[in-house]
């Protein structure tokens, strides 16, 4: 995942009003409407 990657998940989080991490982290993972197993996340 690069920058610009990133840099967008951010925008997404900041809208959505989650922790701008950049991270495709449970709460973001959710709020897109995907289930992902955490042995899958990093």
């Amino acid at each position: 995942m690069g920058p610009r990657t990133r840099a967008a998940l951010r925008e997404f989080q900041t809208a959505e009003g989650i922790e701008p991490t950049g991270r495709s982290d449970e709460t973001t993972l959710a709020a897109l409407g995907v289930e992902a197993k955490a042995a899958n996340m990093r």
